[in-house]
């Protein structure tokens, strides 16, 4: 797994639904200060996914979500 993406601040990016985004509700989107990006890799088993993960001003994990291929 790797980081795609990191400290995004877009609430509209936070709310879309799958396939092209995480689908978090806006009132957790409202809650986050930030949003990484996490993607499987070769080396990992399975299907393809990516993990979202929203984070509070403090860093610390309030919302994760995974969503099946790219």
């Amino acid at each position: 797994m790797y980081t795609y993406a990191k400290d995004i601040v877009d609430k509209v990016r936070m709310t879309k639904l799958p396939p092209f985004g995480p689908g978090f509700t806006k009132a957790q989107a409202e809650e986050a200060a930030t949003m990484d990006v996490l993607c499987s890799s070769f080396k990992d088993d399975g299907d393809d996914y990516t993990v979202f993960v929203l984070k509070d001003k403090d860093g610390k994990t309030i919302a994760t979500t995974k969503v099946d291929n790219y």
